[in-house]
């Protein structure tokens, strides 16, 4: 199964997402909201780029 779709339909729905939630907000909640978006995007990457590097160390200590 391939867990990489095409770059361009993501584009496509994040955009779509983003202009249906902003029809029903006001531009400080938009605001907030995108605010909020980011740090958890943030977060997100923290966490994988700290997991995949405690992944590769293991390794590492493994192959010595």
């Amino acid at each position: 199964m391939n867990l990489c779709p095409d770059a361009c339909n993501i584009t496509y729905a994040v955009n779509s997402l983003a202009i249906a939630i902003s029809k029903n907000l006001s531009s400080k909640e938009i605001a907030l909201l995108s605010a909020v978006l980011v740090q958890l995007g943030d977060t997100l990457a923290t966490i994988s780029t700290v997991c995949s590097n405690c992944f590769m160390k293991n390794n590492d200590n493994n192959i010595s």
